[in-house]
């Protein structure tokens, strides 16, 4: 048999191969022992602006945190607060969490103003190194998480697109994303090459300009888009109250990378014994990280 256990508030819990053999043990009953599930834990809080106005619509983001550092693994739970800036976050396991919030700044409630913030960290921190970390190895929940977002007043940054290989009018897709934060873009728009283009409103703050040439169907705002040939990333400085115009973006030509990988086989203090390695992946990722798929590249080797 298996045996399976399901518990309101646990994470279900199931036990394989367990054998009820009646013939040979003279149907006694089976001993298995103690079984032990876990209970989840939860998170909840509400998000304000620096004037205690609530963050309706905000994104709230867990993320893992091992090593000494947060996983880039995919997020572990992501919720939306509600019209009172209110979120909780529920199904946990017992780890260390960094929470953070971000409002992206074409995604607001209907009939409400938009206002332009960077990502807070908990409990109030605009990068990830320096966020307070939640340890719920001992906690089942925590409430009261309070995050509070600073309004910035955003500016403009303006330019047009150029490519190598695209002709002019094909519509490309651009997007800031905050370099070693794994969201989508802050802010998004489209145009084509040779066209003016226009991303506001925008918050100071240090980003990558990520700009493809990609069917119009495609957005950045959502992962799981393969990446094109025609794609580029630059870094990009915004400062309070300084508008950016005349950025030109260039797409350049896709580059080919070649070479080969090689295995030293030779035993401790022998000559080298080199041979081709074999069932090998390689990862070319771009600097800055920009901790989503984009920008990391992966290939095998052959025989």
């Amino acid at each position: 048999y298996s045996l399976a256990i399901d518990k309101a508030g646990y994470f279900p819990q199931s036990f394989p191969d367990i054998i009820v053999d009646g013939a040979s043990a003279g149907n006694a009953d089976l001993v298995v022992g103690d079984l032990n599930i876990t209970a989840q834990r939860s998170i909840s809080g509400q998000v304000q602006w620096d004037d205690g106005e609530p963050v309706t619509n905000a994104i709230v983001h867990v993320m893992t945190f091992r090593g000494g550092t947060y996983s880039r693994s995919a997020f572990i739970a992501t919720v939306n607060t509600n019209q009172r800036g209110e979120f909780r976050i529920e199904g946990l396991r017992a780890r260390r969490y960094m929470v953070f919030t971000y409002q992206r700044s074409q995604i607001v409630a209907p009939g409400q103003a938009i206002r332009v913030a960077l990502p807070v960290f908990y409990p109030g921190a605009e990068r990830p190194e320096n966020a307070q970390l939640l340890d719920m190895r001992m906690m089942r929940d925590v409430s009261g998480v309070s995050m509070i977002m600073k309004e910035e007043r955003g500016v403009s940054i303006e330019g047009t697109v150029t490519a190598e290989t695209l002709m002019p009018g094909a519509p490309v897709q651009l997007g800031l994303i905050i370099p070693g934060i794994p969201t989508p873009a802050m802010v998004a728009t489209q145009t084509r090459v040779g066209d003016p283009f226009r991303l506001y409103p925008v918050p100071p703050g240090s980003y990558l300009l990520f700009a493809r040439g990609a069917d119009s169907s495609q957005s950045i705002l959502t992962s799981g888009a393969p990446l094109e040939p025609s794609v580029t990333a630059m870094p990009l400085t915004v400062n309070r109250e300084t508008p950016i115009r005349g950025l030109e973006v260039n797409l350049p030509a896709a580059t080919v990378i070649e070479g080969k990988v090689e295995l030293d086989e030779a035993g401790q203090a022998q000559p080298a014994k080199i041979s081709p390695a074999t069932n090998v992946e390689l990862f070319f990722e771009w600097l800055p990280k920009m901790e989503s798929e984009y920008g990391i590249l992966s290939n095998g080797v052959g025989d």
